[in-house]
């Protein structure tokens, strides 16, 4: 199997479209790693971090099998060149790990720690009061005082 030959006609849909489509892919791939590092570094600073993780991750998850099946149905059927399947094949699975990795990513990346907002975190003062403490008991009550949420 050699990696070089063309998969399709010549004059074909194909020959032109599935080229640049493959550049649109590796485009839209590092976007969409530049955007999800974007949203959650240094820190989260809109709540909707998650949301927007979690529609990247079903965008990647429902986009990419769409692309595979478009890709099979729509072109190689129509104009693939006669003894290529087995390239055809490899080149869907190399395609196919790329995608479920990404897809994989942007889910958990949602579901972390880093894409939670500042909702989560407190600040609150501490008052330690030393009443009713006894040689065997605690040494205090804590109280907590003055509570509000963090802002980033």
């Amino acid at each position: 199997m050699d990696p070089k030959v063309p998969l399709y006609e010549e004059r074909s849909c194909a020959a032109w479209a599935i080229p640049l489509a493959g550049v649109l892919g590796v485009v839209a791939t590092f976007a969409s790693v530049a955007i999800a590092v974007w949203l959650v570094w240094p820190r989260p600073q809109r709540e909707s971090v998650q949301a927007w993780l979690y529609l990247m991750a079903g965008i990647w998850g429902v986009g990419g099998p769409m692309w595979f099946f478009s890709e099979y149905f729509s072109f190689y059927r129509r104009s693939g060149l006669a003894n290529t399947w087995e390239q055809f094949k490899h080149g869907q699975q190399v395609s196919a790990s790329i995608w479920a990795g990404l897809s994989v990513s942007l889910a958990a990346l949602g579901s972390s720690d880093l894409a939670r907002g500042s909702s989560d975190e407190w600040n609150c003062s501490v008052k330690v009061s030393s009443a009713g403490s006894s040689a065997s008991g605690p040494a205090g009550e804590v109280i907590l005082t003055n509570c509000s949420r963090s802002a980033h």
